[in-house]
C-alpha cells in the first residue's frame, strides 16, 4: 500500500516495489507529477512472467520538482522524496 507524508521541508510517497530492482524501475518528473513505472520479465519452465507496477502522482503546491529524488531502499520500498520551495 502506497503511503504520503508531509514533512516541514519535503513531501514523501513510500510505494511498495518489493521483487524490483533498480534497473526496472524508472521515474519520470514533470512539473505537476511524478510517474514511476517498473516491469519485469521471469521465465518459468514452460511460461513467462509479466509483472508490472505503474503509478502517477500528483505534485503538491510549492515543490520542487527538479529536486525530487527516487531511492529504492533493500527491504524493497521506493521513497520519493520532493523538497518544498522556500
Amino acid at each position: 500500500m502506497d503511503k504520503t507524508m508531509f514533512h516541514p521541508d519535503r513531501f514523501e510517497i513510500f510505494i511498495d516495489a518489493r521483487g524490483f530492482r533498480p534497473d526496472e524501475i524508472k521515474c519520470t518528473v514533470t512539473k505537476h507529477t511524478i510517474e514511476i513505472v517498473a516491469q519485469k520479465e521471469d521465465q518459468c519452465e514452460n511460461a513467462q512472467k509479466r509483472t508490472s507496477l505503474i503509478r502517477q502522482y500528483f505534485l503538491p503546491k510549492n515543490t520542487v520538482p527538479e529536486n525530487a529524488q527516487c531511492c529504492l531502499t533493500s527491504e524493497g520500498t521506493l521513497l520519493v522524496t520532493a523538497p518544498w520551495a522556500k
